[in-house]
């Protein structure tokens, strides 16, 4: 990543990232409060089904586009790992978008921010299932002392202190139990992902096959669970379809580019450019949607986000020393 192009692709890659997550973010929280209480399947089941739709269209061009690496069929191992990476998104997004309507957007960042801790059930499974005869998983010495530093972090952030409840009004144990199986679940999808992504050797073409499975699992949760003649009515309501369009853009393209610095520059800088954006998505979340924090809150929010950075920097300096 020495010569000038690199550097100037990588910088290219965080800088439009980080804009594009940020400016989610914000699109993302503002339909939320526009829609909160009255239009709950908008947000848990549609919002998911158009941002497939969106994606399998802008990733399906540019894999149309692509001079190389194009690919129309897959193996049965791709083809597995597409359908599981789908099924996993697909899951962890219907999670985590329910756990909405009992925590507070900003409460829903700093937990995502803490997967580390929240998601070691699913690296012991991964570890297990990957791994050759009975050997288990074993925590590296960094691991323990973050997710411990990270624990201390979030206690401090959920504990009532004070008359104020800052981030915790209208908590529900509920929701944090919908994240953590969110987590968990992302975990899956991650790991899957990126299998996918070292076969197919191409993000577009990764991505696509991945949304086109998580859109036909979306639809059989729409089908099954939602209200099909809500769905027509919202499709054709223009007020309503654009401002889910906005969103479902600035979702693909946030995943595109998050994925590409991840595939292109390592896990992370991908961690550096996504917790740059949980720290101004907090702010902005704060600031223009009148979400108030207590003086111990920040506190806790710093622990926390300090400790996604140094797990980051350790995770890679470990895996250059395997290589």
């Amino acid at each position: 990543m020495r010569s000038p192009r690199n550097i100037f692709s990588f910088i290219f890659h965080s800088i439009v990232a980080l804009c594009i997550s940020v400016t989610y973010s914000y699109f993302f929280e503002r339909f939320l409060s526009r829609c909160k209480g009255k239009k709950i399947f908008l947000n848990v089941f549609l919002l998911p089904f158009v941002n497939n739709i969106v994606s399998c269209i802008i990733y399906g061009f540019s894999m149309i586009t692509l001079r190389k690496n194009r690919k129309f069929t897959l193996s049965s191992e791709e083809l597995k790992h597409a359908f599981l990476s789908g099924f996993y998104e697909s899951s962890s997004t219907l999670f985590s978008h329910y756990s909405l309507q009992y925590i507070s957007y900003p409460l829903k960042i700093i937990f995502s921010s803490a997967k580390i801790l929240f998601a070691i059930p699913a690296s012991i499974i991964i570890t297990t299932f990957q791994s050759s005869g009975n050997s288990k998983k074993s925590f590296k010495k960094y691991e323990i002392i973050i997710s411990f530093v990270m624990f201390i972090g979030l206690v401090v952030v959920l504990l009532p202190i004070g008359s104020a409840p800052g981030l915790l009004e209208n908590f529900s144990i509920k929701g944090a139990s919908l994240i953590f199986v969110s987590i968990n679940l992302g975990c899956f999808y991650d790991q899957h992902q990126m299998l996918l992504l070292r076969s197919l050797q191409s993000t577009p073409v990764a991505l696509f096959w991945n949304s086109l499975f998580a859109l036909c699992c979306t639809s059989i949760l729409i089908i099954t669970l939602g209200d099909i003649k809500q769905v027509i009515s919202t499709l054709t309501n223009l007020q309503e379809l654009v401002p889910i369009i906005i969103i479902s853009c600035h979702h693909t393209l946030s995943q595109f580019f998050l994925a590409s610095l991840k595939r292109k520059y390592g896990i992370f800088w991908k961690n550096v450019v996504a917790s740059l954006r949980r720290c101004i998505s907090l702010i902005i979340s704060i600031v223009l949607f009148g979400h108030s924090v207590t003086i111990q809150q920040a506190c806790g929010i710093t622990i926390v986000l300090t400790c996604v950075f140094l797990a980051g920097n350790a995770e890679t300096k470990n895996r250059n020393r395997e290589k």
